[in-house]
């Protein structure tokens, strides 16, 4: 039997122990386990991916090994941002993990500032995400709690593209419809961004109805004290631009704050203000 290695990326610096144990199986000699043995020792867990190939007669055998720590393998179960001891903050990318295999020396600072911030590697990412926050809309005396639940993408490290649906409700109104935006922003771990996007939807809103001989809430009862009913106001359409930052736990999970001006269609005395926060979770 055959054994070869290939090894990519800084080729002579990593090749786990595993691949000992796989000599093993695959029947390679005692010269070669020992061989394997002995290199194995001397390497350093910098390589992220290892690739080897077995040949046995005309049967050809290739795997790939994706280097990960320990520490790596847990990121996405960490109550601590990722990098939160180490500049590397996200080596479990494989993009990442390739070009800073080989770390920033401890007297380096602006390597390691600069291996602290980077988040270009997530320009192909895309995911789902889900914001909460509070809206004032005009004269509306007390503010509307807000969800929304949509999915993003990443049309480069500095652009993204979202679609979510939206609503927003308290005792007396609420609307609910459909919004799309775009965010430009630093490609970086903690990204400041700005955005345009439109909201499309419907509205409606809660008066009293003590007085109006119907019974407005379906109880059996007429013109109870504090009966209200529900208004229909129409559709309602806004364009806001916003502002905000997003920060990365880990190289996944991307958290987020921002603020909404919404100018809307029924005139200034109807436009929203929107606070928020919302969590996404990425792949490629």
């Amino acid at each position: 039997m055959k054994l070869n290695r290939l090894v990519t990326a800084n080729r002579a610096r990593l090749l786990p122990p595993a691949l000992v144990l796989l000599a093993s199986v695959t029947g390679a000699d005692a010269q070669e386990r020992f061989e394997l043995s002995r290199v194995s020792d001397e390497l350093t867990p910098q390589l992220p991916e290892v690739m080897f190939e077995t040949e046995e007669g005309n049967n050809t055998v290739s795997e790939s090994y994706t280097k990960a720590s320990s520490e790596d393998a847990h990121e996405s179960m960490s109550i601590f941002p990722t990098g939160f001891l180490r500049s590397r903050w996200a080596m479990s990318d494989p993009e990442y993990a390739t070009k800073y295999a080989e770390g920033a020396s401890k007297i380096d600072l602006p390597k390691k500032i600069k291996q602290a911030s980077d988040a270009r590697f997530v320009d192909d990412f895309s995911g789902l995400y889900f914001s909460a926050g509070l809206t004032s809309i005009g004269d509306t005396p007390s503010p509307l709690g807000s969800l929304e639940l949509g999915y993003a993408g990443y049309r480069t490290s500095f652009v993204t593209n979202r679609m979510g649906f939206i609503a927003a409700f308290n005792e007396d109104d609420f609307y609910i419809g459909g919004e799309t935006g775009v965010r430009l922003q630093t490609p970086t771990r903690l990204a400041p961004f700005v955005g345009l996007g439109l909201f499309a939807g419907a509205s409606s809103t809660r008066s009293p109805a003590e007085d109006d001989r119907r019974d407005n809430d379906d109880d059996g009862t007429v013109d109870e004290f504090g009966e209200t009913e529900v208004d229909f106001d129409g559709a309602l359409a806004a364009m806001y631009p916003e502002m905000g930052l997003h920060f990365w736990w880990t190289p996944r999970v991307r958290l987020s704050g921002f603020g909404r001006y919404l100018i809307t269609t029924e005139g200034r005395a109807a436009d929203a203000t929107y606070f928020g926060a919302s969590v996404a979770v990425f792949s490629r």
